[in-house]
């Protein structure tokens, strides 16, 4: 009850809001005209390529997919991409320390959440050696994102392995739309400190470029436990370049480049230990990406990508990967539009000393080799009315082999305000370099007085994780200013990592395919616009999950994987236009309580039970003139709270400069 008053009382400040933009009684007609941009008709025709591969309008597409676009991203004052990532129904967000996130989709999350394929401007950035995402080192100039491409369901049938749960794509702006000079300085509480330059132009007639630099500072971040208390303090600079060239109708070339560094020092202090211990991570990454697509005519066209990507950790490893990919897009005929590609990655990777949590890795050095093959056809069963989707991935790796991931796809569309979609897919996610190669060493406290040096290690047999997806979906436009988006799901999983004791009597686990499950769930989201200054969105989802273990020494991980996930998530957006050129965001969202308990048996580097909560972020924001906005961000104004672990995510404030002149 006393959750629910809470609610009710963040949520009047929506309404005292909007009663303030009416008595001001005025909107500057530049604003509204801005707004206007966002209708409920141009969002849901946005085109969407990461269901499909191929464009596609948002509200016609066959699947869970939600769009953050720029003006999102913008209004949030987020200054990473897991924050903005909580709108999302079905996305599970958690910050576990300074900065370090656990993100997921429909269940499973983790520090290593490894069932989430994301990648940006088409380039992995899914971490092959534990499997999962590093949060904190996906630095990206905020500025610069067009849109955030979120598929809740499995992709696996375009995109390949790994894409179990989801997909999220983060699509960057062409060189044509950031011309001119950025500036953007920042700083907040907690000791905060963020600064980033962007400069864009032409390069002749045909092509144009940019070129942009960002570095932040975090200091005196605190995680305190009983009987331990950290300090850490985090840096992270990064720079890059993109240009892209038309050399003729036919042709579009891109080129891209980034260069980034991040560091962390963190200070323990443990009274049983009088000295002090100072931990650092160093992480040193670049990459360049370039893109080719040439069209043939109006029925048919190709693209090509090909990246290479360098990282390293200084006390860890580091790797480099070489990818290419292609892929043709035609009409075979009026109902049939097929689309098939090949793909081949190479990583090659160095472990000479421990990774994360004391990992080693035999061997130290390895190689692998990834070749891909898909194809599917697009039926209009009905032109205008029904479609249907046939295609599959065929992959082989040096893990498993080769793997199989077929998908169905069928969306009906009786007339503009009505469609109704579903899907049925297998998809794997294939082994890591610690789930075949890895071992880990922990001093755990199994009972009070005694303690035991417990062993994890890899198992060269491990085999692909494996799940069948069953979703079912529903959109509704009945006005031009409401929207509304439903999607069910029921996935059935096998073949699940869990441990397994070597020996009875051994403290030695082993990786195993010893946990099966079931998950389903539900998730809604909504779009109104009642008034030309006025945008409400909000989205609300359900989530339940059921795993069991295949010997009863794993049980603790199954019920630790149950309840490492919320049950009901809500969220409530407030975006107002209010005269003399100002903006007010209120974003209200409510998380139910984690109930997971960490195993004694198994490694993970997470938790203990966390309560639900109730936050409110605010954002006010002034454009002095055509050049210049001035922002405030509160967040978490609920009060301190925990998410994930024992560590308190404290009120906020950030405060914001932005300049921009020379388009």
């Amino acid at each position: 009850m006393k959750t629910w008053k809470k609610i009710i009382q963040l949520a009047s400040i929506f309404f005292i809001a909007g009663l303030l933009k009416a008595a001001l009684g005025f909107t500057s007609e530049a604003r509204v005209m801005e707004l206007a941009k966002l209708s409920i008709e141009e969002l849901i025709s946005i085109k969407v390529t990461s269901v499909m591969k191929t464009p596609q309008a948002w509200s016609e597409s066959a699947a869970a997919v939600y769009v953050i676009t720029h003006e999102d991203i913008r209004r949030s004052g987020v200054a990473n991409i897991p924050d903005i990532l909580r709108i999302i129904p079905g996305v599970q967000v958690a910050e576990i320390v300074e900065n370090i996130f656990a993100v997921s989709i429909r269940g499973f999350n983790d520090i290593h959440a490894d069932k989430l394929l994301v990648m940006v401007d088409g380039r992995s950035v899914y971490n092959h050696i534990f499997s999962g995402v590093i949060w904190s080192h996906l630095d990206i100039f905020m500025e610069d994102i067009e849109r955030i491409e979120v598929i809740r369901g499995p992709g696996s049938n375009v995109w390949g392995a790994n894409a179990v749960n989801g997909v999220i794509n983060i699509i960057t702006k062409k060189t044509h739309d950031t011309k001119g000079t950025l500036i953007e300085f920042g700083g907040g509480n907690p000791d905060t400190i963020s600064s980033g330059v962007r400069y864009g132009g032409d390069l002749g007639d045909d092509a144009s470029f940019r070129i942009y630099a960002r570095g932040s500072d975090r200091s005196n971040d605190h995680l305190s436990q009983p009987g331990f208390d950290s300090v850490s303090d985090l840096s992270s600079g990064m720079g890059g370049f993109r240009t892209d060239w038309n050399p003729g109708e036919s042709d579009i070339v891109s080129l891209q480049g980034q260069v980034i560094r991040y560091n962390s020092e963190t200070e323990e202090n443990n009274p049983r230990n009088p000295e002090k211990i100072i931990r650092t991570f160093d992480q040193r990454a670049w990459h360049l990406l370039s893109r080719w697509r040439h069209t043939f005519s109006e029925l048919s066209e190709t693209a090509w990508q090909i990246y290479y990507q360098h990282e390293e950790l200084i006390d860890g490893y580091q790797y480099d990967i070489f990818d290419l990919d292609f892929q043709h897009d035609y009409e075979w005929s009026a109902r049939h539009q097929i689309s098939w590609g090949l793909g081949y990655r190479f990583i090659t990777d160095e472990m000479t000393r421990g990774l994360l949590s004391g990992y080693t890795f035999d061997p130290v050095e390895r190689d692998q080799h990834l070749f891909s093959f898909f194809i599917q056809d697009t039926v209009q069963v009905m032109p205008d009315y029904l479609n249907l989707t046939l295609g599959s991935k065929f992959e082989h790796n040096d893990y498993t082999g080769f793997e199989i991931q077929p998908g169905i796809r069928m969306s009906f569309t009786p007339n503009e305000q009505h469609t109704f979609w579903g899907s049925v897919s297998r998809a794997v996610r294939t082994p890591s370099r610690i789930d075949s190669d890895g071992s880990s060493k922990e001093r755990l406290q199994p009972k009070p007085g005694g303690s035991a040096l417990t062993e994890t290690v890899g198992d060269e047999d491990f085999d692909s994780e494996d799940l069948t997806a069953c979703e079912i979906g529903y959109r509704m436009k009945p006005l031009d200013t409401f929207w509304f988006d439903l999607a069910l799901f029921y996935n059935v999983y096998d073949n699940l990592s869990a441990y397994r004791k070597e020996e009875k009597e051994s403290n030695v686990w082993v990786t195993a395919n010893d946990m099966e499950g079931e998950t389903y769930g539900v998730e809604v989201s909504i779009d109104y616009r009642p008034v030309k200054w006025w945008r409400l969105s909000g989205a609300w989802s359900f989530l339940e999950m059921d795993m069991q273990s295949k010997n009863e020494q794993a049980d603790d991980l199954a019920d630790y994987v149950e309840g490492s996930n919320p049950r009901h998530q809500f969220y409530l957006h407030s975006a107002l236009n209010l005269g003399r050129h100002a903006e007010f965001d209120l974003w209200l969202r409510h998380v139910d309580e984690i109930g997971h308990m960490r195993p004694r048996n198994v490694f993970k580097a997470m938790p203990s039970k966390t309560d639900d909560y109730t936050q409110l972020d605010a954002r006010l924001a002034w454009s002095l003139s055509e050049n210049i906005e001035l922002s405030v961000t509160a967040r978490n104004l609920g009060g301190a709270h925990q998410e994930f672990t024992n560590y308190e995510v404290e009120e906020s404030i950030f405060f914001n400069v932005k300049v921009e002149f020379g388009k």
